[in-house]
């Protein structure tokens, strides 16, 4: 039989193929054949190797096989039978969002998607044919999680999954350096950049345990609780995308919460607090509880000016912070007719402005909200 690849359907010995003309050979295959039982001494040798012989994708000889292409149209997600195989590990990534998948289906062409990827999508993005069929990929889904419970060691992996040596290491020979929180966050955040916004929800909450962890072992540090409550900060708004509001709203309290741990209100601390106590004023306004939405908006406030008090010299964005808490403030005590509060507030901010003036930026992001600010208090007045 002659061998061909599973992608383009060629043979090893086409020209268009690699020079060589080898092509890439399934390490389940190889290691198959080695568990052999006419070849080993005794059958529990055999059945000891046939066992980390299974295909954890259903393919394993049939990689190289030609009728993995011409029968059903599955392609071996590892690459192998190709004269290009590809990284090992972009067999665990869906080929839509670009990150590891999340809920992971096979649709009846054989290929793998996240669910969320696929559900409103009419063809298959790898071959055009009709989406219908989804089905879970359990054994793929463990093998992600297996992947994301290792921080991302291949060695690990390796040996967690029963994949034959060097399948993943040969690729990543180097184990991931950082934290298990960073390795996560990096995932919810590639997962997010792809559009899988329930992936990154996840994988946010497990950085927020792991971070929570960290805490335990380690303590409270201004740093920490910056991250931890941006973190959270940052899935309560991925809840909110998915329309989950309750959840949200007990995130963005859970972040508050944690931030007010940090035994230093560090300027980093003061904003991320501020912005999910606006983040709850806001939910407030939104359900036409003004009074609820006015002791949100006042604590952000109360928050920012405690952190400026006593210094000599005001950050930027730190003014700019004290001018939008003050606006939000200003726009409820006019829905409330308290206008004599509502002035008062309003100029506080005109001087506020005044200040920021001189000490931001002429150009970039902070000089861009100096002047939509300024644009929103000219058009007040």
């Amino acid at each position: 039989m002659v061998l061909k690849c599973p992608v383009s359907g060629k043979s090893a010995a086409d020209a268009t193929l690699a020079s060589s003309g080898a092509v890439a050979q399934c390490p389940f295959a190889s290691a198959a054949a080695q568990a052999d039982p006419a070849s080993r001494d005794s059958e529990a040798d055999a059945s000891q190797s046939s066992a980390k012989a299974t295909c954890p994708y259903g393919f394993g000889s049939r990689a190289n096989d030609e009728a993995t292409s011409e029968k059903d149209g599955a392609v071996c997600p590892m690459g192998f039978g190709s004269a290009t195989p590809k990284d090992p590990l972009a067999a665990l990534q869906c080929t839509r969002c670009k990150a590891l998948f999340y809920d992971a289906v096979k649709i009846a062409c054989g290929h793998f998607f996240c669910r969320s990827c696929i559900a409103d999508v009419g063809d298959c993005i790898m071959c055009g044919a009709d989406v219908q069929d989804m089905q879970p990929e359990a054994r793929l889904q463990e093998l992600v999680n297996l992947y994301l419970e290792v921080n991302g060691d291949a060695n690990a992996f390796e040996a967690k999954a029963a994949l034959p040596k060097g399948t993943v290491t040969q690729a990543h020979p180097q184990a991931h350096n950082g934290s298990r929180a960073e390795f996560l966050e990096q995932q919810a955040l590639r997962s997010l950049a792809g559009g899988n916004v329930a992936a990154a929800s996840q994988r946010m909450g497990l950085c927020r345990d792991a971070l929570l962890e960290d805490a335990s072992s380690a303590g409270y540090s201004p740093q920490l609780c910056y991250r931890l409550g941006s973190v959270i900060g940052v899935q309560a708004t991925l809840l909110e995308q998915q329309g989950q509001a309750e959840e949200a709203a007990e995130a963005y309290r859970e972040s508050i919460a944690q931030l007010k741990k940090s035994p230093e209100h560090t300027p980093e601390v003061v904003q991320a607090m501020a912005v999910s106590l606006n983040k709850l004023g806001d939910k407030q306004y939104l359900g036409k509880d003004l009074c609820g939405a006015m002791q949100y908006y006042k604590e952000a406030l109360r928050v920012r000016q405690d952190s400026c008090k006593g210094a000599e010299a005001v950050p930027a964005e730190a003014l700019l912070g004290l001018v939008t808490s003050l606006l939000k403030v200003v726009d409820i005590e006019q829905a409330l007719d308290d206008q004599a509060a509502a002035e008062e507030h309003m100029q506080e901010a005109r001087s506020i402005l005044c200040r920021a003036e001189e000490v931001v930026p002429q150009q970039g992001p902070l000089w861009a909200k100096y002047s939509g600010l300024q644009a929103f208090v000219q058009q007040v007045e």
